[in-house]
């Protein structure tokens, strides 16, 4: 169906009587064709009668009716034309003074002048925009409601409708028809709780419903009801949702993954807060200068990389908890102590290069001790079944005494409190977080020693026995009196004497450079208490599992087994510099458990001399032994006796119960359970009579690490998935035809050129594949080819550009067990030549053997 496009009247009050009409662009016709009518209060219209000269086509306005104009018999300079929309026919209604302020501009000319051009169905519209893509004249023919005021509208009205909202985008558009909502709408409601909603909208002055207004402005009746939803909760402001939403482009989030992959691998996490403290010897500009040459070492052009002032900008926005810190509030490294102080008293610049050299060399020393861990982390999420990995640590012991409370007054700022020990185990295997974190608490009536880290050691993998792998990774502190003892030493060795590990590695960090993901668990638990009154130790447990993702195990440190004294008969002499290594590693050399230790990642495993006649006793060259005999398990250890010693419980009931400060801030909930704990604490010091189970033979009992056979159901489910079935066939099309092999008594019919099978004494390097260059009687020479039974064939040849020539051999002709074959496309051997070929090799070898 062909559309009105546009209006544009001419109108001139001094000749009223002569009309012009241009016709231009119908669909049919060129759109250069114009046909001027004069139109006289004598002739009307038919528009049927219009045609092309050219191509001889009528302009119909519809499919079926022609568009005729009546005679402007009583026209006046009050009374322009307008088509009706209801009619097949101009009339004249409303005044020039409605149209001329309805538009946008009068121009002036001779003659009052009509001018209709037509196009293709929303051509006036822009792309890419939220339009309505109907014709004025499809809107005026809809239907509305049941009063027609979509009658009353002219072509002219819905033109301008349109073209007022037209440049709106949609966010706009949508705040266009909330305005009017608000504006010509009002909310009512019936005596049945039900909504109305009263509107008097208005087209240029003429009242019309919801749905005529909706559709002289192009919008959809939903697109509405949706708006008057938006009303009725109050929105005044239309606001797009992706508005304020930072998008970033490829460089940027190149550079931010590169930055957060570097600092999370390079950074100590601290305990106490949610800051991570970079090596003092890197700069911000020299980590840009890092980041560039790795993106141009891997092929990133210039251009696609960064500016250092964008890269200080994401630092700030997205990474503001890594600083690199003037000053550590804990203990530091001496090499980067020592090297930034004398950084700081270079005298030149050849001396300050050397200095910071040195602390680049070291703090990518560091970088690869923590990349090691990492490293063993992923691995044991993505292979639990081969590798474990668990970290060990202790909190700051200030953190974490009750009662505490967010506000310290001067009242309880000095008074008692009871003291709390948090021992922190990270186990990482394939679980949902790739973690499970275990919190171990005590009050310090135990001592914090060896026994202890064994202790949590133990608990954690009889807890989850049955995601222990094949080997375990244990990263701990350089703490000697807890980590890096001859006791932890030796239990590692007696982990792999058992067969309860495979392998145990043990891996130190740096003096100074030791905090780990769990200071990340520490810091969670640290934000977290800082934000809670926390006034008994039941509130204490619930913050702490609640303050991680996933939720934290909270488990007893006591009652403490005595593996220091149990294990102390056993060990194999005394230890001497074993506190200088930062690798440890247990596994069994001809079933004895043997120790090797390197000092850093880089460095190789010692001992690796050979065997001399000072050591052979000792087998030195197989590694160290830790243990020169296991402990019998039947008899467990002993308990540790526990002391409160360093808790001073009369000063602390005396708080508690009887000082104002307390009394003033405690509930009374929290004074009445002190009063039972504090009646009980002594209680904390008891044991049990005799340990009832020894966590080792348990283990030892489980090793749910080693697999198990596969059943038998199951080995039938996968006999039957890697069943090999026919080709699909018809008649003989696809049939699979092998190629000859050539099996004949007599090697006569050997010829040169052929590929031949050899039988030589080598077994290993079978088969062997060559190509017969000549045949002199019993011997026959042979260009030898490289390749496997599935791998592809290839000629070996020697020396380079002219010197190139054939790798030949002569041999017996008696030593050619096949002939006459041929490879695949693919240069390998096909599947009837690989079986007739081991066929005649296990021939040979059984006649070898007898």
């Amino acid at each position: 169906m062909t559309c009105l496009n546009y209006f544009l009247y001419k109108y001139d009050k001094e000749n009223m009587k002569d009309w012009t009409m241009d016709v231009s662009g119908f669909a049919g016709t060129s759109t250069s064709s114009v046909h001027q009518l004069n139109l006289t209060d004598t002739e009307p219209l038919n528009c049927s009668n219009l045609s092309d000269t050219e191509t001889e086509s009528n302009c119909n306005v519809t499919d079926c009716d022609p568009l005729e104009v009546s005679k402007f018999s009583s026209v006046t300079d009050t009374e322009p034309v307008f088509w009706s929309g209801s009619e097949d026919s101009f009339s004249s209604e409303g005044s020039f003074s409605e149209l001329n302020s309805s538009t946008p501009s009068k121009p002036s000319s001779s003659n009052a002048v009509l001018e209709l051009q037509v196009s293709p169905v929303g051509s006036h519209f822009l792309p890419g925009s939220k339009r309505c893509q109907r014709e004025p004249i499809e809107i005026l023919l809809d239907k509305c409601c049941e009063n027609k005021c979509l009658k009353t509208l002219s072509l002219l009205d819905v033109e301008l409708c349109l073209l007022e909202v037209q440049d709106l985008g949609s966010t706009q558009q949508r705040q266009f028809i909330v305005d009017n909502i608000r504006d010509k709408c009002q909310f009512l409601q019936n005596q049945d709780g039900k909504r109305l909603v009263k509107s008097r909208f208005l087209v240029h002055g003429k009242p019309v419903c919801e749905k005529a207004w909706c559709l002289a402005y192009g919008f959809t009746y939903r697109r509405y009801l949706k708006c008057v939803k938006m009303v009725e909760e109050g929105i005044k402001q239309v606001i797009h949702g992706n508005s304020n939403r930072q998008r970033m482009n490829e460089k940027t989030t190149q550079a931010l993954g590169w930055m957060k992959f570097l600092f999370g691998r390079i950074g100590d996490w601290l305990p106490h807060k949610s800051a991570v403290h970079l090596p003092p010897s890197y700069t911000k500009k020299s980590l840009y200068n890092r980041m560039v040459e790795e993106f141009c070492e891997r092929g990133v052009q210039q251009v696609n990389i960064i500016s250092y002032e964008y890269f200080t900008t994401i630092w700030a926005d997205h990474l503001a908890n890594f600083v690199i810190a003037k000053r550590s509030e804990f203990t530091e490294c001496t090499t980067c102590t020592t090297l930034k102080e004398r950084r700081g008293r270079a005298l030149t610049d050849v001396e300050q290069k050397l200095v910071t050299d040195l602390m680049k060399q070291h703090a990518s020393t560091v970088e690869h001790e923590r990349r090691a861990y990492h490293t063993a982390r992923e691995r044991a999420r993505c292979h639990p079944t081969d590798q474990t990995t668990i970290i060990i640590d202790g909190m700051d012991q200030s953190k974490t005494d009750v009662p505490h409370l967010i506000r310290r007054d001067k009242a309880t700022v000095h008074l008692s409190r009871l003291p709390v020990h948090i021992t922190g185990v990270l186990m990482h295997t394939a679980t949902a977080e790739g973690r499970i974190p275990l919190v171990y608490l005590d009050h310090k009536e135990v001592p914090h020693d060896s026994n202890l880290t064994l202790h949590c050691l133990l608990q954690t993998l009889m807890r989850h026995q049955e995601k222990l792998g094949k080997t375990l990774f244990l990263q701990l502190d350089n703490c000697f009196r807890e980590n890096k003892n001859r006791y932890v030493i030796g239990f590692a060795a007696l982990l792999v004497e058992l067969d309860i590990f495979e392998e145990v590695t043990m891996h130190f960090l740096p003096v100074g450079h030791t905090h780990e993901d769990v200071d990340q668990l520490f810091s969670c638990i640290s934000s977290k208490i800082q934000r809670t009154n926390i006034y008994t130790l039941d509130d204490l447990e619930k913050t702490v599992r609640d303050s991680y993702t996933p939720i934290i195990t909270l488990c007893p440190a006591t009652p403490l087994l005595d593996v220091k004294t149990w294990l102390e008969p056993h060990l194999f002499g005394d230890y001497h510099h074993h506190s200088h290594p930062h690798w440890f590693k247990f596994s069994k050399v001809d079933g004895v458990c043997r120790m090797h230790w390197r000092i850093w990642v880089t460095t190789p495993w010692e001992p690796q001399q050979e065997p001399d006649s000072d050591n052979d006793e000792m087998d030195f060259h197989k590694g160290l032994r830790c243990l020169h005999s296991i402990p019998d398990l039947n008899s467990p250890p002993s308990w540790v006796q526990p002391c409160l010693e360093k808790v001073n419980l009369s000063a602390l009931t005396k708080d508690i119960l009887q000082s104002e400060g307390y009394k003033l801030r405690l509930p009374d909930c929290a004074r009445s359970w002190w009063e039972k704990f504090l009646a009980k604490m002594k209680d904390l010091e008891k044991v049990p009579v005799s340990p009832t189970t020894w966590p080792v033979v348990q283990l030892k009992g489980s090793c749910s690490h080693i697999h198990q056979p596969v059943p038998l159901d199951l080995e039938e489910m996968q006999t039957a998935m890697a069943k090999e079935y026919p080709k699909v066939t018809i008649g003989h099309q696809g049939k699979v035809r092998e190629r000859n092999v050539t099996l004949e008594a007599t090697r006569s019919s050997i010829e040169e050129g052929q590929l031949v099978a050899l039988h030589l004494d080598d077994r290993a390097k079978r088969p062997y594949i060559g190509k017969v260059m000549k045949i002199n009687g019993e011997t026959i020479e042979v260009q030898w080819f490289k390749g496997s039974w599935l791998k592809p064939w290839a000629e070996i040849n020697l020396g380079v550009g002219k010197n190139r020539r054939p790798y030949t051999d002569k041999l017996p002709v008696e030593s050619v067990i096949l002939w006459g074959f041929s490879l695949t496309t693919r240069s390998c051997l096909n599947s009837a030549t690989r079986t007739e070929l081991r066929a005649k090799y296990a021939e040979l070898d059984e006649k070898h053997m007898h």
